[in-house]
């Protein structure tokens, strides 16, 4: 089973400032969703550079909150994109970050309502 959210590293990567991961967390569960839906329509109209700038912002969010599987879901979707490959190896690399978000949101009370020290 896949790592969806280690509380030990987004504290660490929020610097101890437990306040501050939650807030992070809090902005990723937010954004994401709109982000997903512009690399949709990106990939709907083949266009690399805003598949790239929203898998990019994606990546770079899961950077600083503790998720794992969503990371390296983002990278793998920014490396396809980045060697240019098939739209339909993108599609699933899509799909596999929607799948992975998914799953965090489906922890998404869990986080939200224990107190993670």
């Amino acid at each position: 089973m896949r790592e969806i959210f280690n509380k030990e590293l987004s504290l660490q990567q929020a610097g101890g400032n437990e306040s501050l991961a939650r807030e992070l967390l809090g902005m990723l569960l937010k954004e994401t969703p709109l982000l997903l839906a512009q690399l949709r329509s990106a990939l709907d109209t083949d266009d690399r550079q805003a598949l790239w700038d929203h898998a990019h912002k994606i990546f770079g969010s899961t950077a600083y909150c503790g998720v794992p599987q969503l990371n390296r879901a983002a990278r793998a979707l920014e490396e396809a994109i980045k060697a240019e490959l098939s739209v339909e190896v993108i599609a699933d690399e899509i799909r596999a970050l929607e799948e992975a978000f998914g799953a965090l949101q489906s922890h998404t009370s869990e986080l939200v309502s224990t107190p993670w020290s």
